[in-house]
């Protein structure tokens, strides 16, 4: 393929009129032997011929019929791919991503960041292409919803790609020796009294920069990432849901000092304050 940096710039022009795209006939990565960073949520589905490289260091190979789920900010470096290699891309803008509810997809991205990619049997293949096809549909819609189209298919479609990986092989690793499994529930429990990161690695009796370094190392992102995304994905859940609740009192609840910290927190995050978010709806 071309230029790993005008890959990614031409792809953005698409991705910013479309927020989802389809692109079949892949026969080529990017980039062959240099690190090629992961600049989008992408779904890999491989048809045919393998690729075979090294993602955050550790070797795969990407064979007929595996289906990968790549979050941003990975690196991954392609050492070959076979002749006939073929590939489908469904590749997420960061527009349409934001808006997918992190709640019921962090537990599975913590699954993903590590183990990328799994087998589907000929049943799950052949209805996971069906449900491609759907996205093409969508884009070939002129309806002024079709972001929300596209984040509630992808929504389903995580969830079908979830459900065919506990059928084939279960849920991967069974988390030993890994702190990114059990920092996600830690979160789930704490987000609301706790921000801080040292909260965090205290409760794994690690300094919070050794801390940060090795759930970075599982999941490409440091602790403080992941705090920050469950305590958005709660604002807004908060937001979309309790109407008659003020953002004082959302405030309160999800352990911020004062609405000010609170509304700079939240534009930090999203790019516009809780208020007008939630007018946004």
């Amino acid at each position: 393929m071309e230029n790993p940096v005008d890959f990614v710039r031409q792809l953005q022009d698409v991705l910013d009129e479309k927020g989802v795209i389809v692109i079949d006939n892949v026969t080529a990565m990017p980039a062959y032997n240099m690190n090629y960073v992961q600049p989008y949520y992408t779904i890999s589905i491989n048809h045919c011929g393998s690729v075979e490289g090294l993602y955050e260091s550790n070797d795969f190979v990407f064979s007929r019929h595996d289906i990968s789920v790549l979050y941003p900010g990975h690196t991954i470096y392609i050492q070959k791919s076979s002749p006939d290699y073929c590939a489908s891309l469904i590749i997420i803008s960061d527009r349409i991503y934001s808006q997918l509810n992190f709640i019921n997809t962090s537990d599975n991205r913590f699954l993903f960041e590590t183990e990328p990619h799994f087998r589907l049997a000929d049943r799950q293949y052949a209805e996971v292409l069906s449900i491609v096809e759907v996205f093409r549909v969508i884009n070939g819609l002129s309806h002024v919803n079709r972001n929300e189209m596209h984040a509630t298919l992808l929504e389903v479609f995580m969830s079908v790609i979830v459900s065919f990986r506990i059928e084939n092989v279960g849920k991967g690793s069974d988390g030993k020796n890994r702190i990114s499994p059990l920092l996600y529930d830690a979160i789930n429990m704490h987000c609301h009294q706790h921000h801080d990161v040292e909260f965090y690695a205290d409760l794994f009796c690690l300094s919070p920069k050794h801390f940060s370094a090795v759930v970075k190392r599982e999941t490409g992102y440091g602790a403080s990432h992941w705090i920050q995304q469950q305590i958005v994905a709660d604002a807004k859940s908060l937001l979309r849901t309790e109407h008659q609740t003020s953002i004082q009192e959302i405030s309160d609840r999800i352990g911020f000092p004062d609405l000010a910290t609170f509304s700079r927190f939240f534009k930090r995050q999203t790019g516009m304050t809780p208020s007008a978010f939630r007018q946004s709806l």
